[in-house]
């Protein structure tokens, strides 16, 4: 983290290879203590794959969760959830919570 700018990389593909599994890179920005916004690129030669990123900051800073919403390897424009936290096991359990949490209409 350098000032309100941090730096992300994956160490490890969330999937095989064979499966859509990409190493990548971003950059976040920390707006008034409480959102990142950022962007995450592929890092792996011809993979395609990037997008952009906003998280929620927990008001005690101990995680964040949010969105990512990129361009996939084959092409569609896809979406998920993200989430930040000190633990695998911390980034797990919110997952789980995520997932299990009613979807919202959306908004124009």
């Amino acid at each position: 983290m350098h000032g309100d700018d941090i730096e992300i990389v994956a160490v490890a593909r969330g999937r095989p290879t064979e499966g859509g599994g990409y190493l990548w890179r971003g950059e976040l920005r920390l707006w008034d203590n409480e959102i990142l916004m950022g962007w995450y690129a592929a890092r792996d030669g011809a993979v395609r794959s990037k997008g952009t990123l906003c998280f929620s900051l927990h008001q005690h800073g101990i995680n964040a969760t949010g969105r990512w919403v990129g361009l996939s390897y084959d092409g569609p424009i896809v979406t998920g959830w993200a989430t930040l936290a000190r633990s695998e096991d911390d980034v797990l359990a919110i997952m789980n919570q995520l997932r299990e949490t009613p979807k919202e209409a959306s908004t124009p």
